[in-house]
């Protein structure tokens, strides 16, 4: 008897969970976002689960800001957006004013930054950010089960809060 496919939401933060299976449900439906977070609260990993889907449903996944030649149904999965120019925001921005296009993006929050706060704003018209922090201790239980297959001791899970910060 083949395995069950594996829970793909196990490794995203419960803050994007909703987006994500939303995404899962119809990866060909244009969606967008941006997940923003510090560093280690699960960015990548929600981009990650992202991709994956749009890959597995045939749609051709870009991991930058899109150029002229690139594909124009093609879906934009940016990781660290904060690290961009303007420029590369702006093309961002234009390409999520599209009503379909996919566009999801991660971003530590700076506020001071003009052109990521359009880019932010573009993307909230469709869907609020996914604001990403620390786990608190029950998502701390419930990834620790995820990843034992066994129910921790609540001394684990304590150690793994404080190790971690959450």
């Amino acid at each position: 008897m083949p395995n069950p496919a594996p829970d793909r939401l196990t490794d995203v933060p419960p803050a994007a969970g909703a987006f994500v299976a939303a995404l899962l449900a119809d990866p060909t439906a244009p969606a967008k976002v941006l997940v923003s977070g510090g560093i280690g609260t699960g960015k990548s990993a929600v981009l990650t689960a992202v991709r994956t889907a749009l890959r597995e449903a045939g749609r051709t996944v870009l991991t930058r800001p899109p150029r002229p030649d690139d594909p124009a149904d093609a879906a934009l999965v940016v990781d660290d957006a904060h690290l961009l120019g303007d420029a590369e925001l702006d093309l961002l921005a234009d390409r999520a004013a599209d009503p379909a296009a996919t566009v999801v993006v991660s971003a530590e929050a700076r506020l001071r930054h003009a052109a990521l706060q359009s880019l932010s704003t573009a993307l909230a018209r469709e869907n609020p950010v996914v604001a990403l922090g620390p786990l608190g201790p029950a998502d701390v239980h419930r990834a620790a089960a995820a990843a034992l297959g066994v129910t921790p001791p609540v001394q684990l899970v304590r150690a793994l809060s404080a190790a971690t910060g959450g």
